[in-house]
């Protein structure tokens, strides 16, 4: 999101009487694990009287790593946002937060009052505790906590920026090899580079191919198509995936490409 678009497109919806009510910012898109400017953000909706949502589902985990400070807006200023431990918090499915700034907000507008339940009282206790009649989702997240702890999801994720910068260094080094942007969390885009005389669909089937090989190297990456071209998408998330592996995985590519001369 770019914040001069953002003002503009506010102040144009504005003057034909198109009142905006909130934005939403992304920290940690699914593809490229992109940042928006959440910090920016806030100030135009602070400046238009918005609500800010902040859509931290991906990258909210960089909270927990300290040498990510760099990294950290002030999510507490939005009003509200969400966030998916069972992303990079290694926890299993499924599992969502929404976060407010304010719990008032929670019970005024999205509250769900049953019929059978008697609304007489200021306060529902029921709605505070684990869920009835359902998966008691939150546990997981509880015992993820207090068996693993920050300081150690800390480490892992420190682990994980590690590793992709590394990657990153390597791809940028590459004669071979083209990054489609700089990593901002953890999620790399990159592909063979276009050779003279390839065409678009040509350049598509090389990437496939490289894709496969990795693929029977028991090393997967996801296929995107961007802008009509196509790209090789690698998250570093295991937490398994250590020095060792990523020394592996740079030999494999290099192999690959000694091989076909």
């Amino acid at each position: 999101m770019h914040i001069s678009d953002l003002r503009d497109n506010i102040q144009k919806a504005i003057a034909v009487s198109q009142m905006p009510f909130a934005v939403v910012s992304t920290y940690g898109t699914t593809n490229a694990g992109a940042l928006d400017e959440v910090d920016e953000v806030q100030k135009v909706c602070e400046e238009f009287n918005l609500w800010h949502h902040i859509d931290a589902v991906y990258g909210g985990a960089v909270i927990l790593s300290e040498s990510q400070q760099h990294l950290w807006p002030n999510f507490a200023k939005a009003d509200s946002l969400s966030f998916n431990p069972q992303k990079w918090m290694f926890v299993s499915k499924t599992c969502s937060l929404l976060l407010f700034n304010q719990f008032s907000q929670l019970e005024k507008h999205f509250r769900i009052a049953a019929p059978y339940v008697s609304e007489n009282e200021e306060t529902n206790w029921g709605e505070y505790g684990i869920q009835g009649s359902r998966h008691t989702s939150v546990l997981k997240l509880w015992l993820s906590l207090y068996l693993i702890g920050k300081d150690s999801y800390g480490k892992l994720i420190d682990l994980n920026f590690s590793i992709t910068r590394q990657f990153a260094t390597f791809i940028t080094q590459h004669e071979q090899l083209e990054m489609y942007t700089e990593p901002d969390l953890n999620i790399i885009l990159f592909r063979p580079r276009q050779e003279n005389g390839q065409n678009r669909q040509q350049h598509a089937e090389a990437t496939k191919k490289f894709q496969n090989y990795l693929y029977k190297q028991q090393l997967y990456v996801s296929p995107i198509v961007w802008k009509g071209t196509t790209w090789l998408k690698c998250i570093f998330l295991n937490p398994y995936f250590d020095q060792t592996k990523l020394d592996q995985l740079i030999r494999l590519i290099e192999k690959y490409f000694v091989s076909r001369g």
